[in-house]
């Protein structure tokens, strides 16, 4: 995958290619592979030498004119391989894209789904807080309830008091009585 990268970053945006060979199929080949490329075809040009194409490739042009360097039959291949693989990288590229798009996507509606569990949330401790005071209000009404029908302790205490005093006399009434 990253040779793949690599070869569409080496690929000059602008080339001028000759064609060798016109007139046979090679010669043929290069020239689709050039129209393909959109490559200007210069003429045809006799395969050089090795050296030759190094000393053209190192010398600078005069005048801003473009180096032609001979496109052979492997070239032409090669040229046609790298534009496969160009195609490549644009189609992954494009995938990538959309797979990235997809996921901030993704990820901005998770952040709204958090944004709304956090307000769902807020709202369920708002309530639960409400709640809790309703019930701290409704124990403390018991509480008082409970006080004002027990009453107070010397009340309580005076009504003991009655109760044994008035056992105490019945008590004596009957004892008295029976004798």
């Amino acid at each position: 995958w990253f040779g793949r990268r690599e070869t569409c970053r080496l690929l000059p945006p602008e080339l001028q290619l000759p064609v060798s060979g016109a007139g046979s199929s090679e010669g043929q080949e290069e020239t689709r592979v050039a129209a393909q490329l959109g490559l200007k075809a210069i003429g045809v040009i006799p395969p050089a030498s090795s050296a030759e194409m190094a000393r053209a490739a190192t010398s600078a042009p005069a005048g801003g004119k473009v180096v032609a360097l001979p496109l052979t039959a492997s070239g032409a291949r090669k040229v046609e391989t790298a534009l496969v693989e160009l195609n490549a990288c644009r189609a992954e590229s494009s995938i990538e894209t959309q797979q990235i798009s997809t996921c901030h996507a993704r990820a901005e509606a998770d952040e709204a789904e958090v944004k709304r569990l956090h307000a769902s949330v807020a709202s369920l401790n708002q309530a639960l807080a409400a709640k809790d005071k309703i019930l701290a209000h409704q124990a403390t009404e018991y509480k008082a309830e409970l006080r004002a029908a027990r009453g107070t302790f010397l009340g309580r205490l005076a009504r003991v008091t009655e109760h044994v005093a008035v056992g105490l006399a019945l008590g004596v009434a009957i004892g008295v009585a029976v004798k």
